[in-house]
C-alpha cells in the first residue's frame, strides 16, 4: 500500500489527476446507494430505485470497476493501467445513448454529449501514450 502512495506522488500531474478522478467515482456509486436518494443524470433526478430498477446503475457500476481497477494498476505501475483505462472511457462514452434510454432522458443532446465524450476519452488515451513524462513514470519499476 506505501508503494501505491509513492508511485501516485510521482506521477506526472495529469496523470495523477486521471488517477484521482478514477478513483473518486466510487463516490457516485456510493451515494447512489442512499435509500431515499437521487442521482442526477442528463439534468434530471432519477430516484435511486429507479436509477438501480432501470439498469443504469448497473452500468455504471461496471464502468466505475474498471475505472477504479485502471487507477490501481497505473498506481502499480502495470501495462494493464493505460488501456484499461482508455477501455473505461470509451465504455463511459458508449454508454450515454444507452443510460439515456434507461433513465428515459430527453433525446436531445445526447449525440452531441457522446461526441464530446468521446473526444475527451481520445484525449486521455493520446496523452497516456505520447505523454514523455507518462512513459517515463510507467517505465520505472
Amino acid at each position: 500500500m506505501k508503494d501505491l502512495f509513492h508511485n501516485f506522488r510521482q506521477m506526472p500531474g495529469g496523470l495523477r489527476m486521471i488517477t484521482g478522478v478514477s478513483l473518486a467515482s466510487l463516490v457516485f456509486v456510493l451515494l447512489s446507494v442512499i435509500p431515499g436518494g437521487h442521482v442526477t443524470a442528463f439534468g434530471m433526478s432519477v430516484s435511486v430505485s429507479q436509477w438501480w430498477v432501470s439498469g443504469a446503475g448497473a452500468v455504471v457500476l461496471v464502468i466505475v470497476l474498471l475505472l477504479i481497477i485502471s487507477a490501481i494498476l497505473m498506481m502499480r505501475r502495470s501495462p494493464w493501467g493505460r488501456p484499461l483505462q482508455v477501455l473505461a472511457w470509451l465504455a463511459l462514452s458508449a454508454s450515454i445513448p444507452l443510460l439515456a434510454r434507461l433513465t428515459s432522458a430527453p433525446s436531445a443532446g445526447i449525440r452531441a454529449q457522446t461526441g464530446v465524450n468521446f473526444l475527451f476519452a481520445l484525449g486521455i488515451g493520446v496523452y497516456l501514450y505520447r505523454s514523455v513524462r507518462v512513459r517515463d513514470y510507467f517505465e520505472v519499476k
